[in-house]
């Protein structure tokens, strides 16, 4: 089996990759911060803002997951280490 990738296809994924390595470093950097605000500091956030941040916490998790699938499958494709 052939062990290499195509020029193209180098070129079209390279892009998705660090797509997928900016868009995990931001929702990682959002879920710590909504982690911050809802329990540390949550005796000096008004409610509806707690409310929002669990919620965002949520959401952030959510992308810290598929943002990660998305590297992992791109650095499949690319015939890179993934982990």
């Amino acid at each position: 089996m052939d062990k290499s990738i195509s020029l193209t296809k180098a070129v079209i994924l390279k892009p998705w990759l660090r797509r997928a390595n900016i868009l995990l470093i931001l929702s990682f950097v959002a879920l710590l911060v909504t982690i911050v605000v809802c329990y540390p500091l949550a005796h000096w956030v008004p409610f509806h803002l707690q409310l929002v941040g669990h919620i965002s916490m949520i959401l952030s998790a959510t992308l810290v997951k598929l943002s990660y699938i998305g590297r992992c499958i791109v650095q499949h494709e690319l015939l890179q280490r993934v982990g």
